[in-house]
C-alpha cells in the first residue's frame, strides 16, 4: 500500500480525508466520517460492516457493489430519496440504518432484492407518505423504525407482506388515519405523540405505547398484554381479548365510571391499573341486575386513582382486589374512609390518601386489618392537628413510614381541605 504526500490513509477504521486512494482487500469493517470521496469502497470487496456519517457526497446514491456487506449505516448525510433497487448490489444485507438524513421520498421498489433484511431504520427523516407495497420485498423484516417523520396516514396494505415484524416504531408522526395494522406477532408498537390520531384499530401486540396522541376511540381486534395510553382523550376502548391484559395505563383521559365497568370486566390477569386524572366519581362495582356477571380482578396489585372526583368508596368494587398492595387515592374529594372498604384486601402495603376531605379515619382498625402496611400519606385532609399528630405517631410506632407535609400548606390545582 502506498500514499502520496497529499493523501492520507485510513487510520484504524476512520476515514476523514477527501482524497482517499488507500485500499485494503481484507478490510471487514469501515467507519467513514465526513468523507466526500468514497473511492476507498471500491477496493474493499470483503467489507461486511459499513458506517458512514456526515457525508455530503452525491456518490451515496451510487455505492459500489459490496457483495459481502451485511450491515449498512448512513447517518447525518444528504440522502433525500431512495430510488428503485437502491441496494440491489448488496444482496446479503440484514441491517440497514438510514436515520437522521433528509429522506422525503422512497420508491416502491427501493428495497427490492433485500430478502434478508430484518432491521430497517428510517427514523428522523422527512417522509410524508409510504407507497403501497414499499416494504413487500422485505419478508424477513422484524424491526422497523419510522419515528420522527412526517407521516399522516398508514394504509392497510403497508405492512401486509411483513408477517414476521415484531417491533414497529411510529413515534412523533402527525398521524391522522391508520387503517388497521394487520400484524399478529408484534411485541412492541409505539404510537406515542402521533397527534391528531383520533381513532385507531389494531391487531395483536404485546406492548402498545399510545401516549399523547389525541386518541378518542381505540379498538384492539386481538390481544395486548401491556397498553400505555396516557394523555389522550379516550372515552371508548374495546379489547377483544381481555384475558391477555396485564398492565393498563389510562391516566389523563376522559374515562367515567360507567365506561370503566365495561372495560375492566373480564380482565382476570390484570396486575397494574392507572386511572389517575380521569372523570371518575365513584368506583366501578358489579352490576346488581345481572346475576351471571362475574366482575372480579383477582390479580390486581397496583391501582392509581389519584386526581379524579371520588367522594365515596365501595368496598365491593373489584378494584379492592385481594392481591392489592399499592393504592393511590390522593387528590380526590373523599370524605369517609372506613376500614371495611379494604375487607377483601389481604396485604396492602402503600396507601396514599393525601389531599382529600377526610375528617375522621379509624386508622387503628385499618392497621389491625393491614399489618403489612409499609407507607401511608395522610396530609392535607380535614383532620385536626391533634388527630393528625396522633395518627402519625401511631403509624411510626408501628413501623410504618409516614410522609409528612404541613397541613395548611396550599397546593395549586388540588382538591384542598378547605374546599
Amino acid at each position: 500500500m502506498a500514499t502520496t504526500e497529499s493523501e492520507h490513509p485510513c487510520e484504524g477504521y476512520n476515514c476523514t480525508s477527501t482524497e482517499i486512494s488507500t485500499y485494503n482487500d481484507d478490510l471487514l469493517e469501515l467507519a467513514l466520517d465526513s468523507c466526500s470521496n468514497l473511492g476507498v469502497l471500491k477496493g474493499s470487496p470483503k467489507l461486511e460492516m459499513l458506517m458512514i456519517n456526515n457525508c455530503s457526497s452525491g456518490d451515496l446514491h451510487n455505492l459500489p457493489s459490496l457483495p459481502k456487506l451485511s450491515y449498512l449505516r448512513i447517518r447525518n448525510s444528504n440522502i433525500t430519496e431512495l430510488s428503485d433497487e437502491q441496494f440491489a448490489m448488496m444482496t446479503i444485507l440484514d441491517t440497514v440504518e438510514l436515520g437522521n438524513n433528509s429522506i422525503s421520498r422512497v420508491s416502491i421498489e427501493a428495497f427490492k432484492g433485500l430478502s434478508h433484511v430484518w432491521r430497517l431504520g428510517l427514523q428522523d427523516n422527512d417522509l410524508t407518505i409510504l407507497p403501497d407495497g414499499v416494504f413487500h420485498s422485505l419478508p424477513e423484516l422484524v424491526d422497523l423504525n419510522l419515528n420522527r417523520n412526517k407521516l399522516a396516514t398508514l394504509e392497510f396494505k403497508t405492512f401486509s407482506k411483513n408477517p414476521k415484524m415484531k417491533y414497529l416504531w411510529l413515534r412523533d408522526n402527525p398521524l391522522t388515519m391508520v387503517l388497521a395494522i394487520p400484524l399478529k406477532q408484534l411485541i412492541r408498537l409505539d404510537l406515542a405523540n402521533c397527534r391528531p390520531l383520533e381513532e385507531l384499530q389494531m391487531h395483536t401486540a404485546e406492548t402498545v405505547i399510545l401516549s399523547n396522541s389525541g386518541v378518542r376511540k381505540l379498538d384492539v381486534v386481538g390481544s395486548v398484554s401491556k397498553l400505555y395510553a396516557r394523555k389522550n382523550r379516550l372515552r371508548y376502548l374495546q379489547l377483544d381479548d381481555k384475558m391477555s391484559i396485564i398492565e393498563l395505563d389510562l391516566s389523563d383521559n376522559m374515562m367515567q365510571t360507567k365506561e370503566l365497568h365495561k372495560i375492566l370486566l373480564g380482565m382476570w390477569r390484570l396486575q397494574r391499573l392507572d386511572l389517575s386524572c380521569n372523570l371518575m366519581n365513584e368506583l366501578p362495582v358489579p352490576n346488581s341486575g345481572n346475576s351471571d356477571e362475574v366482575f372480579f380482578l383477582p390479580n390486581l396489585r397496583f391501582v392509581n386513582l389519584s386526581s379524579n372526583m371520588l367522594e365515596y368508596l365501595h368496598g365491593d368494587s373489584p378494584l379492592m382486589s385481594p392481591a392489592l398492595y399499592y393504592l393511590d387515592l390522593s387528590h380526590n374529594k373523599i370524605r369517609i374512609l372506613d376500614p371495611h372498604i379494604f375487607k377483601m384486601v389481604n396485604n396492602l402495603q402503600y396507601l396514599h390518601i393525601e389531599w382529600n376531605q377526610i375528617r375522621e379515619f379509624r386508622y387503628d382498625s385499618l392497621y389491625k386489618q393491614q399489618r403489612g402496611l409499609k407507607l401511608v400519606i395522610l396530609f392535607n385532609n380535614l383532620f385536626s392537628n391533634e388527630t393528625y399528630v396522633t395518627m402519625t405517631k401511631f403509624f411510626k410506632d408501628s413501623g410504618v413510614r409516614v410522609i409528612e407535609r404541613t397541613q395548611d400548606q396550599p397546593e395549586v390545582g388540588s382538591y384542598a381541605s378547605n374546599t
